[in-house]
């Protein structure tokens, strides 16, 4: 679409269908948790029948807000992120209709309105990640934590007040470090929401560590975090003997609660911050280039197939880059891969491959990448990716292919 001067490409996940139900599942989620020890009547059934038109109108509204927001930020692009944030954003005012009614009058009401706040920003940052590497160990482990929050009546615990106040400097390293990876388990590690004692210490630190993703997908890490998620999972199904954990706030002053709040969406708000531009790999001697994009160039060296074609994408900024997958669905292409050759996606059309070049290096992996590039300043070099038609070639005869030509993207410097 054209609004304007701005130009928006349109997709399937630009209409946010796949958003669209998630926030109905949120909305029916509230209703049915919130009045399960209720009984039935006439409002619960009108607030399950209301969750289709506002969750609908809510993601009418995403969508406007995210045209709005690319508009002033132009040409910077958003992250995948911010789409569900300002969809859970656009669906908070209404949380409060859907709600049961709280038994212990209003103190409750705005702890839980903290409460519904912390999961939107948890799942806005956990929604993107679960196309990633070991991205069903990250959604597991973060999905046990967000789990119904209990206190530990007196059991002992790290000083409440330095867990609280490391916190908040964690969010300003964070940001100065550009380690997207770890918002998320700092998000879930919020000392106001987890009253983590000794007791819990281990078990919640296991689960943390598997909410980051260049750890996660580590096999004995991925194991380790599994086993801590089930045994979280476990005491906070049972209860614990405590009540809301967001209780822990009633003996802080009333702005705390704003300021959590707030903090809440710095994850989002970090991507605004000044960047160092970021220095795109040298292209090989003699190779053609043609400028595609803002960020992304063809290239094509000289003894290169004809029925290979190979895209550059330099970092804007200097963020990391996603996976094949999720960069191609951010441009409305939908990937799979294929059982024979792992690292070889396709479209039911066309072969995908990427490759990274960083510090001078070829990488092959994603994985490997995030490995890389995983120390504070990393430059996020530059993502290749290579296509071909499948009527041209056979899967294993791409992966070849592909393999080769990555070989002289250092050697033909």
């Amino acid at each position: 679409m054209v609004i304007g001067q701005l130009y928006v490409p349109w997709t399937g996940d630009c209409a946010g269908l796949n958003i669209l139900a998630v926030l109905l599942a949120v909305l029916l989620a509230v209703v049915l948790w919130t009045w399960r020890d209720r009984a039935y009547d006439r409002r619960l059934v009108v607030r399950l029948v209301m969750a289709v038109p506002l969750a609908f109108t809510a993601n009418l509204a995403r969508i406007v807000t995210l045209i709005a927001y690319r508009a002033w930020q132009y040409p910077t692009v958003e992250s995948p992120q911010l789409h569900y944030f300002f969809g859970f954003l656009w669906v908070l005012p209404v949380l409060g209709w859907f709600a049961a009614p709280a038994r212990d009058g209003a103190a409750s009401m705005r702890r839980r309105w903290l409460e519904a706040l912390h999961i939107a920003a948890a799942l806005a940052l956990l929604a993107p990640l679960h196309a990633g590497p070991a991205g069903w160990v990250v959604a597991l482990c973060a999905l046990a934590l967000l789990l119904p929050r209990t206190q530990a009546g007196t059991e002992a615990g790290p000083p409440q007040n330095w867990l609280v106040y490391g916190w908040f400097w964690t969010a300003g390293l964070i940001a100065l470090m550009r380690m997207e990876s770890l918002w998320l388990p700092w998000l879930l590690g919020c000392p106001l929401v987890h009253r983590v004692t000794w007791r819990r210490l281990g078990r919640f630190g296991l689960t943390l560590l598997g909410t980051i993703p260049v750890l996660a997908w580590n096999p004995a890490v991925a194991v380790l975090a599994l086993i801590g998620a089930g045994w979280w999972a476990s005491g906070a199904l049972r209860g614990m003997g405590g009540t809301d954990a967001t209780a822990n706030l009633s003996g802080w002053p009333g702005s705390m609660r704003v300021v959590v709040g707030m903090y809440f969406g710095v994850p989002f708000a970090a991507s605004l911050l000044p960047t160092i531009p970021a220095e795109p790999a040298p292209l090989p001697s003699g190779a053609m280039v043609r400028r595609i994009e803002a960020s992304a160039r063809q290239v094509r060296l000289l003894d290169q197939s004809p029925t290979l074609a190979m895209v550059w994408y330099d970092a804007m900024g200097d963020g990391r880059y996603h996976t094949l997958e999720v960069c191609m669905r951010y441009r409305g292409v939908e990937l799979q891969a294929e059982d024979h050759e792992p690292e070889v996606m396709t479209d039911g059309s066309t072969w995908y491959r990427q490759y990274f070049l960083q510090g001078g290096n070829l990488i092959r992996s994603y994985p490997e990448y995030l490995g890389k590039t995983s120390l504070p300043l990393s430059a996020p070099g530059t993502h290749v990716i290579m296509t071909g038609s499948n009527r041209d070639w056979s899967e294993v005869g791409f992966a070849v292919a592909t393999a080769k030509l990555a070989a002289k993207l250092l050697v033909a410097r």
